[in-house]
């Protein structure tokens, strides 16, 4: 679900107060915020990362591939069967909460969407993987894997717009592609003839490694 946040100001609040809510002089910071960094008068605000590396392919990347991937077995256009019942007699489901207030095709345009307007995030100055390392935003391949997963990205949204199942299912090959060149280069690295093995402690602490 998409969470819109923006800045309410009270109809007839007077000028300052107006200026003090989007952030003027007259407002104090709120406890633990971080203030953008200081740019010459015209330019947008700098914001440095929150999350690492991982968390933004958790968050984001991951579950909005796999979005687009189910197009290769499910229709976006057909109907959704609805719950069975106590389908949550087991407890809460934080995966369920929130889930089908956007529904069909809209959901394959969404996840498009979020894949190619958050990929610029991952170059970043600043940005680090989940073992502490910089990540490696001025290598060559890194920016490459990056505009990548942009215009596949792009095209998959294009393509979702034509509502047809077929040409976005075909498509999934290039986003799974694309992933697949980043990681190999980036994630899963290791030794020479070594096999990859996600659980070994030394897998994590390799990755990021510049290419140059």
């Amino acid at each position: 679900m998409a969470v819109v946040v923006g800045t309410a100001v009270a109809a007839g609040a007077p000028p300052a107060q107006a200026q003090a809510g989007r952030g003027g002089r007259g407002t104090p910071a709120a406890p633990g915020a971080t203030p953008a960094a200081a740019a010459p008068a015209g330019t947008p605000p700098a914001y440095p990362p929150v999350g690492n590396v991982a968390q933004l392919m958790r968050g984001i990347f991951f579950p909005n591939s796999n979005l687009i991937f189910t197009v290769q077995t499910h229709d976006p256009a057909a109907p959704v069967p609805p719950p069975a019942p106590g389908a949550q007699a087991n407890g809460f489901s934080w995966v369920d909460w929130g889930a089908g207030i956007y529904g069909g095709w809209q959901v394959i345009d969404n996840a498009a969407i979020a894949l190619a307007d958050v990929s610029p995030l991952l170059l970043t100055p600043g940005l680090r993987c989940e073992n502490g390392r910089a990540a490696p935003v001025t290598d060559p391949d890194w920016i490459k894997f990056t505009d990548q997963m942009i215009a596949v990205s792009k095209q998959i949204y294009r393509l979702s717009q034509t509502r047809n199942q077929e040409a976005v299912a075909d498509a999934t090959g290039d986003l799974s592609d694309a992933c697949a060149a980043c990681h190999t280069a980036y994630r899963d690295v290791r030794g020479r003839g070594a096999v990859p093995n996600p659980t070994d402690p030394q897998a994590n602490a390799n990755r990021c490694s510049p290419r140059r």
